[in-house]
């Protein structure tokens, strides 16, 4: 998606009536508020230098701010655009339609860590949508949509959109940077996952404090439904109870693999009745890259040196990804949905196309390379991924022993992928 240079147009919210669901565990477990994460902060985060995202190279608490979710605000303020109310969903089905947002891409956590806690259970997931700019968490008769928008400049933008029949309305949400501006989003505004033992209630018993793609699969979504076929691929979705926990820790592959969740929780008020394992995997993907593509440009543009390159060609090549003990399939078509936006190459092969056999990508190169964030990073940062990574690719540079094996077939793939549909790519 392309945007203009547009305002948000921020509404006063109501949120005294909320006030009491705000817990210092706004972590926005997967993406949006989502609550998901094992595995120790990495060293970037550790080692980072706090950013001034004040200063008016960025001016991130500014009003100017260039996203989907702004423009939309626009057209809906202009009179171009009307966004029906759900009797039952609220404003979730026309926020979808209009952002693009496929509902394929559903996702429900049960763990209490986001914003509306009281309102999230076992028999009340938040239901997680998102695309490569968009994330968003409703929650059945929670009052507000929570919603995270990806400024390709400023990072992360936070907004309340309560579920008010009576007219559709939106402010920024400045709060959330208490947990999504630190070191586990390498201290600009981002995403943090997070996975955690829960009890039957939802509340949180324990956990880690951030979840990436090079975290082992066996210790993910704790917290979370997982729907799809996993016969030797461990992992803590699924399990509601402390009974639940138990039996894992004896049998590894409890609830590991459910094409179904009706025997857990009755999902007919949701608009898609799974919770894609391809998906998950994509999440835990696109959070911490996308937090280093936001930190390389904050950097560069508040005149800072830049410090994350080697991890930003690190995730986007996906060389510390964690490898799949065994094949894994997601059910409910996000996997065809996902590859079918592409683009691809003349002879039809994409980024997008899933493995799933061994690790995420077929071409073990990311997508998120057509994301704004990365095509508007600032020049000398971007040439010098580019050239990094193609340098990676043509065996030029040797490709690091501490990374899964990736043959030579399937990096000169990758690269004729990233020149053909990239034209400004290097040479």
């Amino acid at each position: 998606m392309t945007n203009g240079d547009k305002k948000s147009r921020p509404v006063s919210l109501p949120l005294a009536q909320i006030s009491a669901n705000w817990s210092p565990l706004l972590i926005l477990g997967a993406l949006l508020w989502w609550g998901l994460a094992l595995c120790p902060v990495v060293a970037y985060g550790q080692n980072a230098k706090r950013l001034n995202i004040s200063d008016k190279g960025l001016d991130y608490y500014g009003p100017e701010t260039n996203n989907p979710f702004a423009t939309l605000l626009d057209r809906v303020a202009a009179g171009e655009v009307s966004l029906e109310y759900h009797p039952e969903q609220g404003y979730l089905p026309a926020l979808l339609r209009e952002l693009q947002i496929p509902v394929e891409s559903q996702l429900l956590l049960f763990s209490k860590s986001s914003l509306q806690s009281g309102h999230i259970g076992p028999k009340s997931p938040r239901a997680l949508y998102f695309n490569d700019e968009i994330c968003l968490g409703w929650i059945p008769d929670a009052p507000l949509i929570e919603l995270m928008a990806q400024d390709p400049v400023k990072g992360s933008m936070f907004y309340a959109i309560p579920q008010d029949e009576s007219g559709f309305h939106a402010s920024r949400e400045q709060r959330c940077n208490g947990c999504h501006a630190t070191s586990r989003s390498a201290y600009v505004p981002g995403f943090l996952l997070r996975s955690f033992e829960t009890n039957s209630r939802g509340g949180l018993v324990s956990g880690r404090a951030k979840v990436t793609q090079a975290t082992p699969i066996d210790v993910r979504w704790g917290g979370w439904y997982i729907t799809g076929e996993s016969p030797s691929q461990p992992h803590r979705g699924n399990l509601v109870s402390a009974e639940d926990h138990a039996q894992h820790r004896d049998q590894p592959l409890f609830r590991g693999a459910l094409p179904d969740l009706s025997p857990l929780v009755d999902l007919q008020i949701y608009p898609h009745p799974n919770s894609d394992l391809a998906a998950a995997m994509l999440m835990d993907h696109f959070s911490d890259t996308y937090n280093l593509l936001v930190r390389a440009g904050t950097e560069a543009r508040l005149g800072e040196e830049v410090t994350v390159i080697d991890d930003l060609v690190t995730a986007l090549l996906c060389l510390d990804e964690a490898p799949l003990l065994g094949p894994v399939k997601g059910v409910g078509g996000f996997s065809t949905a996902y590859e079918k936006l592409g683009p691809a190459d003349s002879k039809g092969r994409s980024l997008r196309e899933f493995d799933l056999q061994t690790r995420l990508f077929r071409w073990g190169m990311s997508p998120m390379v057509y994301t704004p964030t990365f095509q508007q990073l600032p020049d000398a940062v971007r040439l010098d991924v580019d050239r990094q990574i193609t340098a990676l690719l043509t065996g030029e540079t040797p490709w690091p022993e501490s990374a899964p094996a990736r043959s030579k077939a399937d990096r000169e793939v990758a690269l004729s992928i990233l020149r053909e549909t990239l034209s400004e790519w290097t040479r």
